[in-house]
């Protein structure tokens, strides 16, 4: 099983990203979910990216740390409209938020193969078992933005809003299955 690189972003990056994202005029609930989007969205990319176009691709914009690589193949200008659509913020700030995590991303992979001298071998294995860690941690409209289609249909379920428990019918329940 490979390295969840989402996981690994939101343990070594994620409160200080949180932070910076704030920093920048969001309030905490956006910047979470702008970090909840932003993150899947780059590391499903670079999947795709790798799919599609090879290894070389993808280590030569890691090692660039070519964030303005990751736009150009990437229709940043859909992305923010989708963010708009689902995140109602200044459009500057999410485009200066996205740009910033986006490249701490790549600086962090960049990191994460340097360290552990993956070369292109080791990442290609690195990014095929991507898809597993993603399933479930994004909407569709991140998916489709990303270019990994495959993962639509698996997104994450938005919780209901009405989801408190009754303590006594809890217990009532527990009581009768006893």
């Amino acid at each position: 099983m490979a390295l969840s690189l989402l996981q690994h972003i939101q343990q070594t990056q994620g409160i200080a990203l949180h932070r910076a994202v704030q920093e920048m005029g969001l309030s905490a609930a956006q910047a979470t979910a702008l970090l909840d989007w932003t993150v899947p969205l780059v590391l499903a990319h670079l999947v795709d990216l790798n799919q599609r176009h090879g290894t070389t691709l993808v280590l030569a914009l890691i090692n660039t740390q070519a964030i303005d690589g990751i736009w150009q193949t990437l229709d940043q200008t859909k992305w923010l409209n989708q963010l708009q659509k689902h995140l109602p913020a200044d459009t500057l700030v999410l485009e200066v938020a996205s740009h910033h995590l986006a490249t701490v991303i790549l600086a962090e992979i960049f990191a994460l193969v340097d360290a552990a001298s993956l070369g292109e071998e080791g990442l290609s294995e690195l990014l095929e078992g991507q898809p597993e860690h993603l399933r479930g941690q994004a909407p569709d409209w991140v998916w489709q933005q990303s270019g990994l289609i495959s993962l639509c249909g698996q997104a994450a379920v938005e919780p209901a809003s009405d989801t408190s428990l009754d303590l006594a019918a809890g217990i009532a329940s527990l009581n009768q299955l006893v």
